[in-house]
């Protein structure tokens, strides 16, 4: 197992979960499931531990756990072998919270979390434990984003002090890297190329321009029709852009504090993503993880990323079956069992189409079409088991078929052989 990574977590009696053991690889892992069952509470967890902090609101003991019940264990294997010891931390009823101190430089790598409401959380082992001025309200890191964050940047106040900036945000930080050689604004655009849609509107970055109502210039992104400043990009396009900007910031904020510090910098890097689908067009679904899994060679080739990654789309899971690797990968599943809630580690399945990954067990629809259409066909699958099935019964479902399935569906040819067995003429 590569060193820096989450490699264990177990949750206890913790939020809508009794006992839940989370294993994930060193590479890519894929988390699905059905709604409420647990998908972006995981990834809260998964974010604590490796961070210190929650990004949003604390999870909590489940409602029946008693007060030995409610633990979270997990282990990083990391750089020091002293460090890679299982850890399990329970919930502290008295003062209702959970009694975790920060983690030093040695528990984990970098940490990004995009999470589904479009705010993002970092944390930089290194700067992170940097002693922030005196009389500063927080320390410097992990910092939490919201959306206007991301745009405008993070300030600090200290009282009787100069503000202080935790980071510039994407407008400053784009037109000043734009504007100066050598920055690191030429592996941005190659990280928006990578990232592209295969579509024919490609992140492109075009000059900066001023908008009405601003003093200041603004990123912007040049289309076939024209450009288009950043901030009225659609907002899968914002999201995208503000991943790749955080991801290249983070990496870049992290070899300036290791230089400072005169310490390594570190090659290891957790990414974790919350519905990854959410506001992207299916093209963009088909292409966003196998081009993330691209990134790290426009950052450094030796940087090692660990994804964990939530998704709904079955788009996202056919497009990673080419890159797929049984050594580095892992796909799991939440799912109840016995009015449970389990996560399921499951054998990746190459199923070709994306309809059948509709009706695996990751998605486990019966069919790939309507409710109503799924319901019409098993009507005329039970009507073809009759014995004597009438000339009108056929019709009638007939017109429900005609009504509900498309031209070229597979149905077809097994309903209009039966029909004209029985002299129905279509």
């Amino acid at each position: 197992m590569l060193k820096g990574i989450l490699s264990y977590l177990q949750l206890n009696g913790v939020g809508p979960v009794k006992e839940l053991c989370f294993e994930p690889n060193q590479r890519l892992n894929i988390i699905t499931g059905d709604n409420s069952f647990g998908k972006t509470f995981l990834l809260e967890c998964a974010w604590w531990v490796l961070a210190g902090v929650w990004a949003g609101n604390p999870v909590y003991p489940g409602e029946n756990a008693g007060k030995d019940d409610a633990k979270i264990s997990f282990q990083l294997t990391a750089k020091s072998r002293s460090k890679e010891k299982r850890e399990t931390v329970s919930y502290d009823w008295e003062r209702q919270q959970w009694p975790k101190t920060s983690p030093g430089e040695d528990s984990a790598g970098l940490v990004i979390y995009a999470r589904v409401d479009n705010s993002f959380a970092v944390w930089d082992p290194v700067s992170g434990k940097a002693q922030p001025p005196v009389g500063a309200k927080k320390p410097s890191s992990p910092l939490i984003f919201d959306k206007k964050d991301i745009i405008e940047g993070i300030i600090e106040e200290i009282p009787g002090k100069e503000d202080r900036s935790l980071c510039n945000g994407l407008l400053v930080d784009w037109v000043n890297w734009q504007k100066t050689p050598d920055s690191p604004f030429a592996a941005l655009r190659k990280i928006l190329d990578e990232l592209s849609t295969v579509s024919q509107e490609p992140i492109k970055p075009g000059e900066p321009v001023r908008i009405p109502g601003t003093k200041r210039l603004m990123p912007s992104l040049l289309y076939p029709y024209g450009i288009v400043p950043f901030v009225y990009a659609a907002s899968s396009v914002q999201r995208i852009i503000s991943l790749a900007y955080l991801i290249l910031w983070t990496w870049e904020e992290h070899k300036i504090a290791c230089k400072e510090t005169q310490k390594t910098p570190h090659k290891n890097m957790i990414i974790l993503i919350d519905e990854i689908e959410s506001h992207l067009h299916p093209q963009w679904q088909r292409s966003i993880i196998p081009s993330l899994l691209e990134v790290k060679k426009h950052l450094n080739n030796e940087l090692n990323i660990q994804f964990l990654i939530t998704t709904h789309s079955p788009l996202v899971l056919t497009s990673i079956e080419p890159v797929f690797e049984e050594e580095t990968d892992k796909l799991f599943h939440l799912e109840t069992d016995d009015n449970e809630i389990v996560l399921k580690e499951q054998p990746f399945l190459r199923h070709g189409r994306v309809d059948n990954w509709f009706t695996s067990d990751t998605f486990g629809l019966r069919q790939a079409r309507s409710l109503e259409a799924e319901k019409a066909i098993s009507d005329a699958k039970d009507l073809q088991q009759k014995e004597r099935p009438t000339k009108d019964e056929i019709e009638k479902v007939h017109k429900r078929l005609a009504r509900l399935l498309g031209d070229f569906d597979t149905f077809w040819p097994r309903w209009t052989f039966f029909a004209e067995q029985h002299g129905v003429d279509l």
